[in-house]
């Protein structure tokens, strides 16, 4: 009884020691995570942008790619959430894979006559249609945050370029 007590607890300590260390290491990144997402808030809260942007450090660079969603009109904040994360992941797949644009520009003309009176409408339509294809691997979320107005949410997500 007293040696499977004592190869428990030498069990014990090696699995402490082993995740002592793996959190020492995930805590260096998350610092790096903690920093970049505070730049991009601020950034952000000063001069708001959509989009991608490539951000360089001294160590790394970093795809981000930040999502825009109005907080109205939407049920839950997972339904919001995972529109902005389908638009961040849409930015950063154009910027990395490209996309083919086309458009139309339709004009449509007609009259309507109402008794003894003909009066003539012109309608003009652009339509505009975007497509990409690719496949986006490792970008993960790096913050959520609220505009100043709390009329948006923000979605950032992002990788580490080699």
């Amino acid at each position: 009884m007293f040696r499977l007590f004592v190869l428990n607890f030498i069990c014990l300590l090696f699995s402490a020691s082993a995740s002592s260390q793996s959190f020492s290491e995930q805590n260096s990144y998350d610092n790096v995570d903690i920093e970049l997402a505070n730049y991009i808030d601020s950034t952000y809260q000063n001069s708001p942008f959509e989009g991608v942007k490539i951000i360089e450090s001294d160590t790394e660079t970093f795809l981000i790619s930040l999502a825009v969603v109005n907080t109205t009109g939407h049920k839950s904040q997972s339904t919001m959430d995972r529109i902005a994360v389908v638009k961040a992941r849409r930015n950063a797949l154009t910027y990395l894979q490209g996309s083919t644009i086309t458009s139309d520009q339709i004009v449509q003309t007609g009259e309507t006559i109402t008794g003894k009176s003909v009066s003539y409408y012109e309608e003009y339509f652009d339509s505009i249609k975007e497509t990409s294809s690719g496949f986006i691997q490792g970008m993960s979320t790096l913050t959520t945050f609220l505009t100043k107005d709390g009329k948006n949410h923000v979605h950032v997500i992002y990788a580490i370029l080699e």
